[in-house]
């Protein structure tokens, strides 16, 4: 009982953070999220995120972190996606397609989170120097 009360808890909680979560996706504890304005996360169908260790065999560093960078952001997750722990920090485009599994503590990045001219970085809120591609993970990957 429990248990299901966390998970319901989690996913309202998401919905909240304005992360379009469908109805059938299973959340295991309170992902940490820092999410810019006017970017947007996705979450498909029967995905399942799993922030804390009970149920994953090797364990996990830490909650799962969903971090944005920028108002354009988008941070993708397909259908029957599997996520322990880890990270997606995102200043552009992250998809991850269908079926994929992320193995635990897995970090996706599609930017490196500071300028890299070193004159840049003296000033640490120009995210402007920061460059990003776009990620994209196919279906069936694990």
């Amino acid at each position: 009982m429990y248990d299901s009360l966390v998970r319901e808890l989690s996913c309202y909680w998401l919905r909240v953070a304005v992360i379009q979560l469908v109805k059938n996706a299973k959340c295991f504890g309170l992902p940490m999220l820092s999410i810019r304005k006017g970017s947007q996360i996705t979450i498909g169908d029967h995905a399942t995120l799993r922030s804390f260790s009970r149920g994953n065999a090797i364990g996990i560093n830490h909650r799962i972190v969903f971090t944005t960078h920028s108002s354009d952001a988008y941070i993708e997750i397909g259908k029957h996606v599997g996520m322990s722990g880890g990270a997606i920090c995102c200043k552009r485009h992250v998809k991850i397609g269908d079926n994929t599994l992320l193995g635990a503590n897995t970090i996706i990045a599609d930017n490196d989170m500071h300028p890299v001219k070193a004159e840049s970085r003296l000033y640490r809120n120009n995210d402007a120097d920061i460059p990003a591609k776009e990620v994209i993970i196919g279906n069936n990957v694990w």
